[in-house]
């Protein structure tokens, strides 16, 4: 009997050995890694990586983008805005793969668009071009729809902006036609004037035979 069950034990011991290691590891979070998300062209800070504290390679970089995202969520929480950006830019730089520092680097970057007075364009873009990486290539849904959402408001905004630019240039042409169209007038009423001018001159004048005592 008790031979048996030690037989037992070692068949299972030796089945579990050959499953794959995909059938028993836990599954992976959908979110952790998005491999296709990455920086592109975008420039999110000049601060080189602290290989000195943190060590060379992209386990290093990997660690100090970590620590970076902490600083930068407790900064904003204090609303020190300017410094979060500057310390999840930076981590954004060292892990581009990770949207944990992108959508904190696009909630921060949203938040400083809201806070001034008047709508910085270049920063809407900005804000925009975050969110909608993000939709595309981070694999969380409710990141996802997140993402979606903000994208679709800051687009609003940025027609409106582009429809009040066009009217305003609208009506600058048309003040810059009225203004040709009033000159124009004046140039031909002017004109029209001289001819009318030069006649009562003329009758004014007298002739060389008027007056001349030699006649008489």
């Amino acid at each position: 009997m008790t031979s048996n069950r030690k037989q037992t034990s070692f068949f299972l011991g030796m089945v579990s050995l050959m499953m794959p290691a995909a059938l028993i590891a836990p599954p992976a979070l959908g979110d952790a890694i998005s491999p296709r998300m990455n920086n592109g062209d975008r420039e999110y800070s000049t601060e080189k990586p602290n290989s000195a504290y943190y060590g060379r390679g992209t386990a290093g970089r990997q660690v100090e983008a970590s620590e970076l995202r902490l600083q930068g969520d407790q900064l904003m929480a204090d609303g020190e805005l300017e410094e979060a950006r500057k310390k999840l830019g930076k981590a954004v730089k060292l892990d581009p793969g990770d949207p944990d520092g992108h959508i904190m680097y696009a909630r921060c970057i949203t938040k400083i668009l809201f806070s001034k007075k008047t709508v910085d364009e270049s920063l809407l873009a900005r804000c925009i071009g975050e969110w909608r990486l993000i939709a595309y290539h981070d694999a969380d849904q409710l990141e996802q729809a997140e993402a979606k959402a903000q994208a679709k408001r800051l687009i609003k905004i940025a027609k409106v902006l582009e429809k009040r630019k066009r009217d305003r240039e609208k009506e600058k042409e048309k003040e810059q036609q009225g203004g040709l169209l009033a000159q124009k007038t004046a140039t031909k009423e002017e004109s029209s004037d001289r001819p009318a001018e030069k006649n009562k001159q003329e009758e004014k004048e007298p002739s060389l035979s008027e007056g001349n005592p030699d006649d008489e």
